[in-house]
């Protein structure tokens, strides 16, 4: 069995999915999760897939936005790589606002 793929390494090349490259030096890691996804699934059925796709439009914005490039994705996960802990902050008071004012 082959190990998993690693994501380009810091300052070289970009993960898959993103055509920028990682930030180099000391970095800031963001990762987010939609806390009660699984009770939230049940409870909305296919109601729930719609706002998913809204939540990461939201939150994909938020990131590009503060210089964040993402790393890896799972279901409502986010792995965001950042240059600094004040991007990868700015990052997460954005997308926090953008979430509340969402419909």
């Amino acid at each position: 069995m082959e190990p998993p793929a690693q994501p380009s390494s810091p300052g070289h090349g970009a993960p898959a999915g993103t055509s920028r490259p990682l930030p180099a030096g000391t970095v800031t890691f963001l990762f987010t999760d939609i806390e009660g996804s699984t009770a939230l699934i049940t409870r909305l059925g296919s109601a729930y897939e719609p706002l998913l796709e809204a939540h990461r439009g939201i939150l994909r914005a938020a990131f590009e936005a503060a210089g964040g490039v993402e790393v890896q994705t799972e279901g409502d996960a986010f792995f965001v790589v950042f240059a600094s802990a004040s991007s990868a902050a700015a990052a997460r008071v954005a997308a926090q606002r953008a979430l509340v004012a969402h419909p």
